[in-house]
């Protein structure tokens, strides 16, 4: 008996699974058709116009570096770790000199 429920708990779990798989599939198309906006419309992204200006003059992707500063600061300049690194990135003070 007991295996005859979990086989009827599984079948039950599929229509839920097959529902989420659908949503991430839109959520990813909507990210793919409008990126700059979607991720404006989540992410408050203060220092945009800064950010893309250096990135576009040092040939950096600008997307990478907003997401490294959300990580490490949520774009908080006056950020600061116990090990010492500072700023939105979080770079350590040796590093930055360099």
């Amino acid at each position: 008996m007991a295996v005859k429920r979990a086989g009827s708990a599984n079948k039950a779990r599929k229509p839920g699974r097959l529902v989420t798989w659908i949503a991430l599939c839109l959520i990813s198309l909507l990210i793919l058709a409008n990126g700059d906006s979607l991720l404006q419309f989540v992410y408050s992204l203060p220092y945009r116009e800064e950010i893309t200006q250096k990135c576009e003059e040092n040939q950096i992707d600008a997307g990478l570096v907003m997401s490294v500063i959300y990580s490490e600061s949520r774009f908080r300049p006056d950020a600061e770790s116990a090990a010492g690194a500072r700023g939105m990135m979080q770079i350590m003070p040796v590093t930055g000199a360099w």
